[in-house]
């Protein structure tokens, strides 16, 4: 519990840790002129905000590889999954992130201007590096090598453990447009670490996740149809992938796996 507790510290501690860089950066020359600090320059250089976030989260990456918070063998495959289940394993995942995305579209929530955000930086390829693969990969081994493990040690039901760690994970997203999504996100590969054991099929399903969504920003009007849908199609829609997403990830959950031999 102490480690879970540690590990929350240390992702909020690297989220302030960027801002409190990328206001320096921006503010450099004000500083220098001998003026003050001016937050808002942070929305006019929103590049410099995940810049400094892609520095950091390899900072933290290294800190945990080096402290063994994170296993040399977290992403070696112990289990080996047939092609049906990956393919039944991803399926589920994908839809239920589908449904959760209809049941948003029928009551829009804020989020806090993080769509903006990247949707200002899509063509930055460093920003996608931090969006599709080393935020993703940051996030994998804390609140699942790390945080879900460490409860799981300490005698937590595993069940609980996944809830308390997807929980996490979805509430430091910090609005509300991205905490149920995430939330979601969370339980479910929460349960693909339990089954697998490490890292790997989480951090595909991750990437994978995080790749589709800035894709989708190149198509802002795949939203824009979603949110036109009257309330009854839209509803239905979002019953049926979340119902098939659901059984999904039961009958995958079930499945037999042999030993990574």
């Amino acid at each position: 519990m102490k480690n879970a507790l540690l590990l929350i510290l240390v992702f909020l501690g690297s989220q302030v840790l960027a801002t409190c860089m990328a206001l320096l950066a921006v503010n450099m020359p004000n500083l220098i002129a001998g003026a003050g600090l001016d937050e808002t320059l942070l929305l006019d250089n929103p590049r410099v905000s995940l810049y400094t976030l892609l520095i950091v989260d390899f900072l933290v990456i290294g800190l945990l590889a080096l402290t063994k918070v994170c296993r040399r063998e977290a992403f070696v495959r112990r289990i080996r999954l047939s092609q049906r289940e990956v393919v039944i394993g991803l399926c589920a995942f994908f839809l239920l992130v589908l449904g959760t995305s209809f049941f948003l579209a029928l009551t829009p929530l804020p989020d806090g201007g993080s769509t903006a955000l990247f949707s200002s930086v899509k063509g930055d390829r460093l920003c996608l590096l931090l969006l599709c693969v080393v935020g993703p990969l940051t996030e994998e081994m804390i609140f699942r090598e790390g945080i879900l493990r460490s409860l799981i040690q300490s005698n937590w039901h595993p069940m609980v453990a996944v809830a308390v760690s997807a929980a996490t994970f979805a509430l430091v997203h910090g609005n509300l447009a991205q905490i149920i999504p995430a939330l979601i996100l969370g339980l479910a590969l929460g349960l693909f670490y339990l089954r697998t054991g490490n890292l790997w099929f989480c951090t595909v399903a991750h990437v994978l996740n995080n790749s589709i969504a800035v894709l989708s920003l190149h198509w802002p009007e795949t939203e824009s149809w979603m949110q036109e849908m009257s309330t009854l199609p839209l509803l239905a829609c979002a019953l049926v992938a979340f119902g098939a997403g659901a059984f999904s990830l039961y009958k995958w959950w079930g499945m037999k796996t042999l030993p990574q031999g």
